[in-house]
């Protein structure tokens, strides 16, 4: 049953402004990893949807795009959406850093939530088409290779 007596509790004392984010982010909770969206974001925390529930007062490390790890308390959850509070603020301009950064790793840990700037839900490929994609992609390296060498035999037979 959802806490919300500490959920309205957050949103009273709430002083930082929050900005709607929606970033895709990885939750790591006794160093087990969950694929979590950042739905909104300022510099004392963040609210979070997680495939698992969360408890209130559960410690947990999130990775911040640009910034890198930061750890965080669950101050309040409603099932698998939680707020957090950032055991050390966000320093000015990491907020937009954040907004801005680009995932260098895209990777699924399971039960994986994804979604793009304007809340639209993402399929990634699955796992044969990715693997179509790869195979189909060395066949045609290889191909090109074989065509270089093909090339230089022929100009170096004709000179």
């Amino acid at each position: 049953m959802p806490n919300l007596f500490l959920a309205n509790a957050a949103a009273a004392i709430r002083v930082s402004n929050r900005q709607k984010l929606l970033r895709p982010s990885t939750l790591r909770l006794r160093e087990r990893p969950f694929d979590v969206v950042i739905d909104d974001l300022s510099d004392e925390g963040c609210r979070i949807s997680a495939p698992v529930a969360l408890a209130a007062g559960q410690a947990v490390s999130l990775g911040l795009p640009g910034v890198g790890t930061c750890t965080a308390r669950v101050i309040w959850s409603d099932g698998k959406t939680a707020g957090c509070q950032f055991d050390q603020p966000l320093l000015a301009g990491q907020i937009e850093k954040i907004r801005l950064a680009h995932t260098v790793v895209a990777a699924s840990f399971g039960g994986a939530l994804h979604v793009d700037r304007e809340g639209e839900t993402m399929s990634l490929p699955s796992k044969f088409r990715r693997g179509v994609l790869i195979v189909g992609l060395s066949l045609l390296s290889w191909g090109v290779f074989g065509f270089l060498v093909w090339a230089v035999k022929t100009l170096a037979a004709s000179l």
